[in-house]
């Protein structure tokens, strides 16, 4: 593989998070991290521990969703990728946008976002994530 085919594989991965998390789609979500790897972490802004378990990930994704909830949108904006043998990494800023209860309870959630992801079996997996708040202007 080159170098430009690995940084398309790894972005159609983070395409895969952007569909899922504009699905709320937890499933999607939790597919993209290596089932393999022994220290995954995930650090959500809104929260102020590390997620360390793959199942602890897991339920942080699929409590995203309250009956009612909908996804409306998520978008990557100056997304770069790079890769570095069997690991790559790559940093965006987000804006999510969902519902809650309908059209009238709209919302949005924007931020920062870095991935440390490995490559096994030539699939690339998540195996880090962290976000935070974009700042100011």
């Amino acid at each position: 593989m080159t170098i430009e085919e690995d940084r398309r594989d790894v972005a159609a991965v983070l395409e895969r998070y952007r569909a899922g998390f504009a699905d709320l789609d937890g499933a999607a979500l939790i597919d993209i991290w290596d089932p393999a790897y022994r220290d995954p972490v995930y650090i959500a802004s809104e929260e102020a521990r590390a997620r360390r378990t793959r199942q602890d990930i897991a339920d942080y994704y699929n409590g995203l969703a309250r009956p009612g909830d909908r996804g409306v949108s998520m978008t990557w904006e100056d997304l770069s990728v790079d890769v570095l043998g069997d690991v790559a990494y790559a940093f965006g800023r987000f804006r999510f946008v969902g519902e809650r209860d309908g059209p009238s309870d709209r919302y949005a959630v924007e931020g920062r976002a870095t991935f440390v992801l490995r490559r096994r079996d030539s699939r690339w997996w998540v195996i880090h994530y962290h976000e935070s708040a974009p700042g100011e202007s």
